[in-house]
């Protein structure tokens, strides 16, 4: 699949996908994801037996192996995070047993052959995300903005870090829709490529 071929599927898919409802979602400070206290204090935010999503591009098979274990008790439809090349995933019930295993294989194996990005969503949306940006636990956690503050503040507080609830930068439909014009040429650039390819 190509890059432009990608963002068209993205968009297409998009109002039947569900995401953080609102206008503003609670955002984490710290960088670092510390795995094992993120589990550990996650039912302050999320309740056990709820669906995670892991999507990854090189997950080995212990991982794939350890996914199949544990299926989701409900599905829906949630956008990866990776566009382009097209990730896999894995929708899984969150359980003790699913995160024991789970960190055991990010310390033996790195994160890279577990899973790259998270998010974890009821059956209408979704609560928790996290988007990393290198193979050591870096990268960035948002929370849904409806969240009560109090719950929200406890969870930070547990993983001793900051938060705040700030907007959205971006209309990421909007913005879907404008890469994905930019990527399709015009009409006449199209009509040379036709003409190009029958000589």
């Amino acid at each position: 699949m190509t890059v432009k071929e990608a963002f068209a599927q993205r968009e297409a898919k998009w109002d039947q996908e569900i995401g953080m409802t609102g206008s503003n979602y609670w955002k984490f400070e710290r960088n670092v994801l510390p795995l094992r206290d993120f589990f550990r204090h996650l039912p302050k935010i999320f309740p056990p037996g709820g669906t995670i999503m892991f999507e990854g591009l090189e997950i080995g098979l212990s991982a794939k192996a350890l996914y199949e274990e544990h299926p989701a008790n409900y599905l829906a439809n949630v956008s990866c995070d990776t566009i382009h090349p097209v990730p896999v995933s894995y929708h899984v019930a969150y359980t003790d047993e699913l995160i024991r295993k789970l960190c055991l294989l990010v310390e033996s194996q790195g994160m890279e052959a577990v899973f790259y990005h998270f998010k974890g969503y009821t059956k209408t949306e979704v609560i928790f995300s996290f988007h990393s940006w290198r193979n050591n636990l870096e990268g960035s956690l948002s929370l849904a903005g409806n969240l009560e503050e109090s719950r929200v503040t406890s969870f930070a507080n547990a993983l001793n870090c900051a938060t705040e609830l700030v907007p959205f930068p971006h209309d990421m439909h909007q913005k879907l829709r404008r890469i994905n014009q930019a990527l399709s040429p015009p009409w006449w650039k199209r009509l040379a490529r036709l003409v190009s390819s029958k000589k």
